[in-house]
């Protein structure tokens, strides 16, 4: 948990070369969105942050865009290439009736993207280039979900999850009430 003594040394930090001014303002921006972070984390964002040439006076989007880089795990670094090819090379050393090693083996966003895909329409597949291009827009899809989940689990105040959370979950249930209801007042289609 960040104080606001600490705030204001990463802003501090990461304001040091423009000359700007920091505004109470700022702080307090700062300090609710970054409070739950460790400072650890926090400072080495910021150092990040100094290598990094932002256009004006750093923004708060532009410290969370290094704090991402900082703190993104491994597995969402691979390409959509390299995804493929470790699948093809799994198919390779796993064979036809090894399908849950092959997905063990592999990283998490690759599996789930081998699940949804289909590993058996890659190993089938008469046109690789075709199935190549496929699975990437598959990955590359569901890898987006992976850093978007990454960046709100990373960035979002606890309390704000929360909120989102039952906000989403009042969503469906309002859905499925509709739906039922729907489905009650509607005469059947045959």
């Amino acid at each position: 948990m960040l104080t606001r003594k600490q705030i204001v040394e990463i802003i501090t930090l990461v304001h040091a070369d423009g000359g700007y001014k920091i505004r109470p303002e700022k702080i307090d921006i700062w300090f609710e969105a970054l409070e739950h972070l460790d400072f650890e984390i926090a400072m080495t964002a910021a150092k990040y942050a100094r290598t990094v040439k932002f256009y004006g006076e750093p923004k708060l989007q532009d410290f969370i865009f290094c704090l991402d880089k900082c703190t993104k795990p491994k597995e969402l670094d691979i390409s959509a290439d390299q995804a493929f090819n470790a699948i093809v090379d799994g198919i390779r050393k796993y064979s036809y009736h090894h399908d849950a090693e092959l997905i063990a083996s592999l990283p998490d966003v690759v599996a789930q993207a081998a699940k949804t895909f289909g590993i058996k329409e890659i190993r089938m597949s008469e046109n690789i280039s075709v199935c190549r291009g496929q699975f990437t827009r598959c990955f590359e899809s569901i890898k987006a979900q992976h850093e978007k989940h990454h960046l709100e689990k990373l960035t979002l105040p606890p309390s704000l999850n929360k909120a989102i959370e039952d906000l989403r979950s009042k969503n469906r249930e309002d859905i499925l009430q509709l739906a039922n209801h729907l489905a009650q007042t509607l005469p059947e289609v045959a």
